[in-house]
């Protein structure tokens, strides 16, 4: 006996088609992105607390870590991302994906030094250590390592 309606496909219903994924992704990578970049160029301690400076703080941190300090390791608060407007869906992203937000944010990092200081070396290769990151501690931070402990 034949059924009333036809059968669906083999592919589960609830999983969206694989291209429409590869689509989604590339455009909240594309948000992350200039979310990551704007919030270098701009974010200000004034944005953590009026009283504070205004001047755009990671331009200064990020050129003082890489030719006094002589480290390729920025630390980035992330709660700086969460009082910041723009980069608040990042944090989020962060808290869910860090292994695809910190390489994406690595690579973004040294494409912005090696443009925007050019007093540093141009074969640079930056790499992101996240602090203070709500509900996860991420031990060890590199291109092919990432070691983290839930903590609740």
């Amino acid at each position: 006996m034949g059924h009333k309606y036809p059968r669906a496909e083999s592919r589960n219903c609830n999983t969206p088609p694989q291209g429409l994924l590869d689509r989604q992704t590339k455009k909240t990578n594309q948000r992350n992105s200039k979310a990551f970049m704007s919030f270098l160029n701009n974010f200000t301690l004034a944005h953590i607390s009026p009283e504070l400076s205004n001047t755009p703080y990671y331009p200064d941190f990020v050129h003082d870590q890489l030719t006094i300090v002589e480290t390729t390791v920025i630390n980035i608060n992330a709660t700086h991302f969460k009082a910041y407007e723009e980069t608040k869906e990042l944090y989020n992203h962060l808290c869910v994906y860090p292994m695809e937000i910190v390489p994406l944010m690595d690579r973004l990092m040294t494409e912005w030094v090696t443009t925007t200081m050019h007093d540093i070396q141009q074969n640079l290769a930056a790499q992101i250590k996240v602090l203070t990151l709500l509900g996860i501690r991420i031990y060890a931070v590199g291109p092919n390592r990432m070691d983290h402990q839930l903590i609740f």
